[in-house]
């Protein structure tokens, strides 16, 4: 239960940071939700990384690290 909170405070984040995601994105079935839960469970911001944009990536690491530090 714990990870699915994380993984989807992380997500909601993810949408906060881009607001030009299509609708089929923005859904717990959708590939944003797919590629943070692997990212999590892999511990490779990669998967994430193509969902924002740029000048949005230092902030997503930054957080990602954070959010990796509470899982353990």
């Amino acid at each position: 239960m714990k990870n699915y909170i994380i993984t989807l405070v992380f997500v909601l984040f993810l949408f906060s940071i881009n607001g030009t995601m299509n609708a089929h994105c923005d859904t717990m079935d959708g590939p944003v939700v797919a590629d943070a839960k692997k990212a999590l469970e892999t511990n490779n911001i990669n998967y994430i990384l193509k969902w924002v944009f740029p000048d949005a990536e230092a902030e997503i690491k930054q957080s990602f690290e954070l959010t990796m530090k509470v899982r353990k």
